[in-house]
């Protein structure tokens, strides 16, 4: 993937590849050791934060053909996790 991605920066210098967690445990630390495992072996990838984490609101807002902002019981925290999500692209 990062030879992929090297190659296609010599074309489009400007291309950035971004990568974030999902489906985040919202305890522990396995969050944190899977980006430095990112960081280590793909550093072409830069890491959007905060992850995406694993969170009921997703499931009960896709199973009804919703967005997450959607539904009249909101998540805050999910909210502002799909929200700094979309500002981190930009």
């Amino acid at each position: 993937m990062v030879s992929l991605i090297n190659e296609a920066q010599i074309t489009n210098e400007r291309l950035e590849a971004l990568a974030i967690i999902n489906l985040a445990f919202p305890r522990g630390k396995d969050n944190s050791q899977t980006e430095e495992i990112i960081k280590e072996d793909f550093p072409s990838l830069h890491m959007l934060n905060p992850p995406i984490m694993q969170r009921k609101a997703w499931s009960d807002a896709a199973g009804q053909g919703l967005c997450l902002l959607d539904p009249p019981k909101k998540d805050v925290k999910a909210i502002e996790e799909f929200l700094a999500l979309l500002a981190g692209l930009g």
